[in-house]
């Protein structure tokens, strides 16, 4: 399932660094779900900043992938500013109109077999136990993503308590040591420790937050 989603969140435009972060909850949240229906054992989760992974049950025969674990890549998130906000950057906006246009694009997997995979750490819901086709996932994405958006947008901006703890709670990358790729050159290593919507990583005896990166779940000894 590929799809382009225009949203015009009524959120300062700077603050629209959380938007992938809160999408990907939402695919998270709608993912949750359908599993559920279908009796999956699996479970979503989210891994920084925009991939959707789908995590087995413990017992179950699923070798780890350098870099993944036993997780498997079911989805991808881009978010793309089309067009500004007609308003400072600091302020929120009064209405749709004057609201910056992002377009949301999501990929999904969901009726490939292993064979059809390109790489070893992706999946697909078919494989988790999920059969469903693509157009059954439409309502639950839209009703997932309508719903944390409104509560990003309720929030002003900065998830409040409750939205921050679910982004944090679904963030398989948090609690990892990792290795992330930045994308000037370079990387760095070191726990990940919270979102700001940043990664923020305790490395060499400092904190830094990265804005963007590649980043590699390593595991540790």
């Amino acid at each position: 399932l590929t799809l382009s989603v225009v949203l015009r969140p009524l959120v300062p435009t700077d603050r629209l660094p959380w938007l992938p972060l809160v999408a990907g909850l939402a695919v998270h949240d709608a993912l949750s779900r359908v599993l559920a229906a279908e009796g999956s054992a699996w479970t979503a989760r989210t891994k920084w900043p925009n991939d959707v992974l789908l995590l087995p049950p413990d017992r179950a025969p699923v070798e780890e992938v350098a870099g993944w674990g036993r997780g498997r890549k079911v989805g991808g998130l881009l978010a793309e500013v089309a067009h500004p906000a007609r308003c400072a950057p600091a302020v929120a906006p009064e209405g749709r109109d004057e609201a910056a246009v992002v377009v949301l694009g999501i990929g999904l997997n969901v009726g490939q077999e292993r064979a059809d995979l390109p790489v070893p750490w992706a999946g697909s819901l078919r494989l988790a136990g999920a059969h469903l086709s693509p157009q059954d996932l439409l309502v639950p994405l839209g009703s997932a993503l309508a719903a944390r958006t409104a509560q990003w947008e309720h929030d002003g901006g900065d998830p409040g308590a409750a939205l921050l703890g679910a982004l944090r709670a679904a963030c398989l990358t948090l609690g990892r040591t990792v290795r992330v790729e930045l994308p000037g050159g370079g990387a760095i290593e070191g726990r990940a420790l919270d979102l700001e919507p940043g990664l923020v990583v305790e490395a060499d005896g400092g904190r830094r937050v990265v804005a963007a990166g590649d980043v590699s779940h390593l595991r540790t000894r």
